[in-house]
């Protein structure tokens, strides 16, 4: 099931007492953690949404270095159960559409002025949840609980049922990674709408996160008075200046990270492998690898130019890509 949000295709309301599992899926789509969610999760649990920062409706295979040419609908249709998985695209459009009077570009200034990031990336990259919630909005969609995630992360072991009901008795309203070494100071991209003492803000790492309803519901109310941060500092500077009444857990101090998540290193599919073996139960960040060839689709297009798209994993860790 797919919608438009930009044209209010279709209101729905979830089933009580259920999760939602929404993945931030990058323009240059990986479907292994969609994958295994599709199979493993109890629908009688869990709701699981791609959500597609996207304003052209086309995305490249991970297999495909750059080309931008398959449609989302195609990529959606080869998971494994269709029917079981909905998805969504918010153009920047009715992202304004649902903000017409906050200022984005000005949080997101380094994405706009880097033009070759900006080939690859939509706006969502640098400001994800008003994203979210701009999704909730114009869909409906109400939740008590949002896992959200990245489609580049992934847990060893893939026993993801288990991880998320751990925390179902946990009153976090944000459940999120925060490190110490990233000391507040003024990055280059650390943008906020409004002036906030340096002590509350803290960086955060998206890639695996739980919000409540009642923080999204005030993370809205604040966007649509135009008070807005880039992602990383966002959500979690809000909650830190609003203890107690905001809860705030860091993953870092549970035994759920693995040794190569929080600064943003590469994992390969070798390396994957690996960890699968030795660091049983952890979440990495970000697994970087192409596709088989098998799993393109045989009508697939592809330009002159285009580098090889099929390798083995050793010749896939070798192929610079963008980042996202």
């Amino acid at each position: 099931m797919g919608m438009r949000l930009g044209a209010l295709a279709m209101v729905m309301v979830a089933a009580a007492g259920k999760d939602a599992i929404v993945i931030r899926m990058a323009n240059h789509v990986k479907l292994d953690l969609v994958q295994v969610l599709c199979t493993s999760l109890p629908s009688a649990s869990y709701d699981l949404w791609l959500l597609f920062d996207n304003t052209t409706g086309l995305v490249a295979n991970e297999a495909i270095y750059g080309q931008l040419n398959e449609t989302i609908e195609s990529v959606v249709s080869r998971l494994p159960d269709p029917p079981r998985t909905r998805f969504s695209i918010i153009s920047e459009e009715a992202l304004y559409a649902v903000y017409p009077h906050t200022n984005f570009v000005d949080t997101a200034d380094f994405l706009h002025t880097q033009k070759a990031l900006r080939e690859h990336v939509h706006l969502g990259w640098a400001i994800s949840i008003p994203f979210v919630n701009a999704w909730r909005v114009l869909s409906g969609e109400e939740y008590p609980r949002y896992w959200v995630l990245e489609d580049d992360t992934r847990l060893t072991g893939d026993d993801y049922d288990g991880f998320f009901s751990s925390y179902d008795a946990h009153p976090a309203d944000l459940i999120t990674t925060t490190d110490a070494k990233d000391k507040p100071r003024k990055y280059t991209h650390l943008r906020f709408t409004w002036d906030i003492p340096m002590n509350y803000v803290l960086k955060q790492r998206q890639y695996v996160e739980r919000y409540s309803l009642k923080l999204l519901d005030a993370l809205h109310t604040m966007t649509r008075n135009g008070l807005v941060a880039f992602c990383e500092f966002f959500s979690a500077t809000v909650c830190n200046a609003d203890q107690p009444h905001c809860v705030l857990h860091n993953l870092k101090d549970d035994d759920v990270l693995g040794d190569r998540f929080l600064h943003n290193t590469r994992v390969t599919q070798d390396d994957w492998h690996n960890l699968t073996l030795t660091q049983p139960n952890r979440w990495f960040h970000a697994l970087k690898w192409l596709g088989r060839c098998e799993d393109l689709p045989p009508d697939l297009a592809l330009p002159a130019s285009a580098p090889p798209f099929c390798h083995s994993p050793t010749e896939a860790a070798r192929v610079r890509r963008p980042r996202r």
